[in-house]
């Protein structure tokens, strides 16, 4: 999984300035690569420092301002010293400001202007969608239709999916034969059985909510 990082900067000056970058839970580690192409930009349009929080520990990059001075951190608001093991020994440095997202891989539809922390979210979601052969975008999309930001996706998927099938129809079938005792009945009836009514019956209840891929549907508990 990676992602596509592009200079706003030399992108408005007509300039493809940008790199490919390893998609990760990590947001530092992801941060720290964005911030390496930005400083390489040939349109650089800020001037950063790097700085350190001796009160809470905290390292950030930030953008010095009109009047410089020295900034509050941005966690616990206490005042923040020169990182002198940060890029430039702690001294002001050119770099270009925004980045967007151009492309990326494995990561299923990206908007151009997701934060990192998205992206981490990303990841998480197919590394554990993953283990149940779900594919990316169906993962992520289920995630975003049915879950929600506190549930982790290991949990989710465990709870909610139900499975992968070539229709409403054979999950319905499925579905039926493995949650009810029919062994009493017939074959020759059970074969009577209007399994295209009950997959109907499925789809209007909305227990169940199904999104397909490449001809597959998978099926997911709504509630």
């Amino acid at each position: 999984m990676r992602i596509y990082v592009a200079c706003l900067a030399s992108y408005n000056a007509g300039v493809l300035h940008g790199a490919w970058i390893q998609a990760s839970s990590d947001v530092d580690e992801m941060e720290e690569a964005v911030r390496a192409i930005l400083r390489a930009s040939p349109f650089p349009n800020v001037m950063r420092r790097d700085w350190h929080c001796e009160s809470c520990g905290a390292d950030e990059t930030l953008t010095e301002g009109d009047k410089g001075g020295i900034p509050p951190c941005p966690h616990c608001g206490e005042m923040m010293v020169p990182n002198v093991d940060g890029y430039n020994g702690g001294n002001p440095y050119p770099s270009a400001e925004e980045y967007a997202i151009h492309d990326s891989e494995g990561l299923g539809p990206i908007d151009e202007y997701a934060s990192l922390s998205d992206i981490a979210r990303r990841v998480t979601i197919i590394e554990a969608a993953d283990a149940y052969g779900i594919p990316a975008d169906v993962a992520a999309q289920a995630v975003s239709d049915l879950g929600d930001n506190q549930t982790e996706p290991d949990e989710f998927f465990n709870d909610r999916y139900h499975g992968a099938f070539s229709s409403w129809r054979e999950m319905a079938e499925e579905y039926i034969l493995e949650t009810h005792d029919i062994n009493q009945v017939p074959e020759w009836l059970i074969n009577h059985i209007d399994w295209d009514s009950i997959a109907r019956d499925f789809q209007i209840s909305g227990e169940l909510t199904a999104y397909q891929h490449d001809g597959t549907f998978y099926f997911f508990h709504s509630y």
